[in-house]
């Protein structure tokens, strides 16, 4: 039995908003946009299936920046059990992208995240990001963020990294 969150759909009017909040990185609507705005639609509508669909074999979910329950999640196993945490605590819960912007293989997702807790009723709201892993049209990889900025800073220092590699021909030329 799938349990759902909170069955909310995906604005698309926030997918390609608040460019500022990301100097150099671009927002435009490429593939890994898309893939990534449809792994939120299927997260917040509870269609697992339709999540993991989107997701490599090897899938790996960073959870370690919460502050309960700091936890890593390796592959389609590893969504289901998040997801049933999620449930077990929550009586809804979304994450609910403000703008989707593409850097390299990465997304930033700049998000609202809203819930009710199961037993208490207490509702919650922050804003929050995931850094999307995309590669051949699969997300390989999400990590959780708490504050935005830190996301983006680990955005900016992954393409730094990836400018400063050398090329495969410079490699090859050794």
């Amino acid at each position: 039995m799938t349990r759902s969150l909170a069955g909310a759909h995906v604005d698309p009017r926030f997918i390609f908003a608040n460019e500022q909040h990301a100097p150099g990185v671009k927002s435009h609507g490429a593939e890994n946009v898309e893939i990534v705005r449809l792994a939120h639609e299927a997260l917040n509508g509870g269609d697992l299936d339709a999540l993991i669909a989107l997701c490599d074999a090897k899938f790996r979910l960073d959870m370690s920046d919460r502050v309960f329950n700091p936890a890593v999640y390796e592959g389609y196993d590893g969504i289901r059990i998040f997801y049933s945490e999620v449930c077990d605590v929550w009586a809804s819960y979304v994450w609910e992208p403000e703008a989707l912007m593409e850097a390299s293989d990465s997304v930033v997702a700049l998000l609202r995240s809203r819930g009710r807790g199961r037993g208490s009723g207490v509702e919650v709201e922050r804003h929050t990001a995931m850094v999307w892993t995309v590669r051949a049209g699969r997300a390989t990889a999400v990590c959780f963020f708490r504050d935005r900025d830190r996301a983006l800073e680990a955005v900016g220092r992954i393409q730094t990294l990836a400018s400063e590699a050398p090329s495969s021909r410079a490699r090859d030329a050794d």
